[in-house]
């Protein structure tokens, strides 16, 4: 009947998350917030205006771990699942990496760093604490099937 409707949507900043490996191992961050329950979660937050999403994952990576990457390049980008809302999450892994200084925490925010095996990693797709639900699907995904449970893995631990 040719009638019209406006539809909105929100734009919020996109997201840069950096999967840290050392060896053969990953990093998984145990972080505290005032007003939150402990959480676990990979380094993480959302691009500033101006800054692309590498700078935003080398600049949240030094921050939160102390490390610089060497090795720093996007696996994944992955749109907002909900229709109404315009963001991209941005997924790189980081290898290579070396400490450069002490961590630059937020006031209130407490970050305990430590690494898990790759088993581990996968079975945070269960973890109800692990906060990053898209990173959550994908792990899963990669869980049921077994040639691209293959091919992640040799992109996070061969050169």
């Amino acid at each position: 009947d040719w009638t019209t409707k406006t539809f909105e949507k929100v734009k919020r900043y996109d997201t840069a998350t950096v999967i840290v490996v050392n060896q053969d191992k990953i990093l998984l961050q145990k972080q505290s917030q005032p007003h939150r329950n402990p959480f676990l979660s990979l380094p993480w937050w959302k691009c500033e205006a101006g800054e692309n999403s590498i700078d935003s994952a080398a600049r949240e990576l030094l921050e939160e771990t102390w490390l610089k990457s060497g090795n720093l390049f996007l696996w994944k980008s992955i749109p907002s699942p909900y229709s109404t809302m315009i963001r991209q999450n941005h997924y790189f892994i980081a290898k290579d990496c070396e400490k450069v200084q002490s961590m630059d925490l937020d006031n209130g925010e407490k970050i305990e760093n430590n690494f898990i095996d790759f088993e581990e990693f996968m079975m945070l797709s269960e973890c109800d604490d692990f906060r990053d639900n898209d990173l959550k699907t994908q792990l899963l995904k990669m869980r049921l099937h077994p040639e691209e449970l293959e091919m992640f893995k040799k992109l996070l631990f061969e050169d």
